[in-house]
């Protein structure tokens, strides 16, 4: 799976998750174990989660259209956004039967939590293996990675619950690794979901400044200001800025030096902050009145228009 693009490999993830879900929520059915039982549901959403990021993987490579003219990035940080909102639903459902199991305790079989578990972690971390270096630039990869990442640890903590049951005979092992199950699926979707909602409010990526940038735009030649800075992500690895730029001696400079001078700028801003959309406005501190150009153009409903009354 290593050698395959990213797709193939979201495919073959999303296939042998969604028979192993089915699998596993028949052992833990037959065993009475809770903690197999809450992995079985965690991985459900995990197939769930592989399906849709695939989904929305190939949907974003499809190309701009009139009504999206930055294309479809966007659908993969919706789907990143759901899926980590499903992971907290998730989450408040297995505290929800732990606490039940903790009242009224019943007998496991700790042998088959064991079995299970192995296998599950042999799965789930091969998966996390394949889709690691696509999720470090994609959130919507990520998203999944980290509900795989999550089953691979829960994996872990079912292994241990059954030991421990296996050892001592305490049921209160399988409620209590399913909290710590719970608990790390809060943990692990958090940054999911503040990263989503960062892109969807247009912020300014964490990894770029906008002081830095400002002052290497106005540290090209040519350039006297910059102001009017606006930076946001169309995606996780995909970001844009517009931007109004004061050029020195406007009034002599000629068009072709001007284009050279903004050039420049996006040559700059490519290559050190990877914005690979730009906009460039140039002439608007300084431009002539009769030329009309300004920084902010008033709206009507700025002037106070509130339509006509009937």
């Amino acid at each position: 799976m290593h050698g395959a693009p990213t797709g193939t490999r979201l495919r073959l993830a999303a296939l042998a998750t969604t028979v192993f879900v089915v699998a596993e929520f028949v052992v833990g059915w037959r065993a009475n174990s809770l903690a197999l039982i809450s992995d079985a549901g965690h991985n459900l959403t995990d197939a769930v989660a592989l399906i849709v990021t695939l989904w929305t993987f190939l949907m974003a490579g499809r190309p701009a259209d009139r009504r999206r003219t930055y294309g479809y990035h966007r659908a993969g940080v919706l789907a990143a956004l759901a899926n980590a909102m499903t992971l907290v639903l998730l989450a408040g459902y297995i505290f929800y039967e732990a606490y039940v199991r903790f009242l009224h305790p019943e007998p496991v079989s700790s042998l088959a939590m064991i079995v299970v578990a192995l296998v599950a972690f042999g799965l789930n971390g091969g998966i996390v293996l394949a889709l690691h270096s696509a999720g470090q630039a994609d959130v919507n990869v990520r998203s999944a990675l980290v509900h795989m990442a999550g089953d691979a640890l829960s994996s872990v903590g079912v292994l241990v619950a059954g030991v421990a049951v296996l050892l001592s005979g305490a049921t209160v092992w399988d409620p209590l690794v399913s909290l710590l199950i719970g608990l790390f699926i809060l943990w692990s979707s958090w940054g999911i979901m503040r990263e989503t909602l960062q892109i969807l409010l247009e912020s300014t990526p964490a990894s770029i400044h906008v002081e830095e940038v400002a002052h290497d735009i106005e540290s090209v030649s040519g350039v006297s200001n910059a102001h009017d800075l606006h930076i946001w992500s169309l995606s996780s690895n995909l970001h844009a800025l517009s931007a109004h730029v004061v050029i020195e001696n406007p009034t002599t400079a000629s068009a072709a030096e001007i284009a050279g001078i903004v050039r420049r700028i996006k040559e700059m801003l490519a290559q050190r902050y990877a914005i690979a959309h730009t906009t460039i406005e140039t002439h608007c501190a300084d431009a002539p009145a009769e030329i009309g150009l300004h920084c902010v153009i008033p709206t009507r409903e700025a002037h106070g228009h509130h339509g006509h009354s009937h």
